[in-house]
Formats: C-alpha cells, structure tokens, sequence
C-alpha cells in the first residue's frame, strides 16, 4: 500500500512534469519478489503441506543437520576471507581455513543449504510422487544456476577477468594451486 501511494504520488513530490519509472521500478520489486519465492519453495512447501508428522525423521534430522553445517560453513568462509583481506592480503591469494580445500568454499555452503531445505521438505510431503516437491527443486537448482552460470556473480565472475592479476603475479603458484584445490566442494 505504501508502493502504490508513492508511485501515484511520485510526480507530484518533484514536478508537474516528471514521471516516475514505473516499468524499472515493477521490474526491480517483481523480480526480487519472485526470486525470494522461488528460493523459499521447500519451505512454503513445508509450512502449507497438509501431512501431519508429530515427529522429525532420519531424514529430517540429517537434512536440518547439514542444513546447518553448511550455513556454519558460508560464515567461517566469509570470516576468514575477511580476516585474510584485513591483514594485507598475504600469500596473494587466500588459502586460510576452508580455503585451501575449496576456492569458493562460501558458494559451497550457500548451495548445500538449500539442497538440505529441499531434502527437508520430503517429510511434508507423499514420497517420491508429490509434484509439489518435484516442483520445489527449482529453488536449489536456481541457487546453483546463479552461483555456478551467472557472469555478474559467483564462479564465473570470481574466475573471469579478477584472475588475471594472479596470473600476472604468481603464475605457477596459483597454476598449481587451481590443481590441487576443488573449485567448489571442499576436498
């Protein structure tokens, strides 16, 4: 409500003759408005499903379990790359902690959480033959899409043209460390 009076108040506030992007502006808040459902699926699959389960399965238990691991996963990634970046970015490239088993260990565990939420919502659900499961695996697979495919983000923007100043400056060694070191599931 608060949208809609800005937008039909919007030339009003400047001028007479200004005109608010309403297309951009649609854009913009429909898109991520649609992101953010797709990305929650398995959960609004979980909290509309009608199957009433009193108790959590194996299943549950492990998918919760790594659910977490990989959120503690994604901060201690970002917590030593961050510390890493504030002592001068020793070693040219970051190879603290989870780093020296994986070269995107954040993306590993933003993924993995979502694949947990998605193997959670099976509980909620009529086993392998609930469409509307099935239908929720777009929000694992979306993640994946845009940490593993999309040029302005994740992998292939970490490893386009930013590599270049590694291979300007230590060119064996990051040769040798891209290798010897997953490019995405810590090993």
């Amino acid at each position: 409500s608060h949208i809609y009076i800005y937008i039909k108040t919007f030339p009003f506030r400047r001028n007479a003759h200004s005109s608010f992007p309403k297309v951009e502006f649609s854009v913009f808040w429909i898109g991520q408005a649609f992101w953010v459902v797709l990305i929650s699926m398995p959960m609004i699959f979980v909290n509309s499903s009608s199957v009433n389960k009193p108790n959590f399965s194996a299943v549950d238990w492990i998918s919760i379990i790594l659910f977490g691991l990989a959120v503690l996963l994604a901060i201690v990634a970002d917590i030593q790359k961050a510390a890493w970046v504030k002592r001068g970015r020793k070693g040219t490239f970051c190879r603290d902690g989870v780093w020296a088993y994986s070269r995107h260990p954040n993306y590993f565990g933003e993924i993995l959480q979502w694949w947990a939420c998605w193997v959670f919502a099976f509980s909620s659900g009529e086993g392998f033959s609930d469409v509307q499961w099935w239908f929720s695996i777009l929000s694992p697979l979306f993640t994946m899409n845009i940490l593993l495919n999309t040029k302005a983000t994740g992998i292939p923007q970490a490893n386009g043209a930013s590599l270049k100043r590694y291979y300007n400056k230590c060119p064996e060694e990051y040769a040798e460390y891209r290798a010897s070191t997953s490019i995405l599931i810590p090993m």
